[in-house]
């Protein structure tokens, strides 16, 4: 068996596998009871996707701050 350098997932892969459930979902791929399962797998990657570009979103220095070291 190779040996990948990327094995990680990103919020990106996570974003994308948002973007295959809704596609499935409109086109009808999914049964009425896998439904609920769906979503709750849909709703946690939506969560933890949020939550991290929250989280980037606070890292990232505002205008007219300077850096935590106190260099600008």
């Amino acid at each position: 068996m190779s040996e990948q350098s990327d094995v990680g997932l990103s919020v990106d892969d996570l974003m994308n596998a948002l973007r295959v459930i809704n596609t499935a979902t409109e086109r009808g791929a999914f049964k009425a009871n896998e439904l609920s399962f769906v979503g709750q797998v849909y709703d946690k990657f939506s969560t933890f996707v949020r939550a991290a570009q929250e989280e980037a979103k606070s890292q990232q220095p505002q205008d007219g701050e300077s850096s935590e070291d106190g260099s600008e």
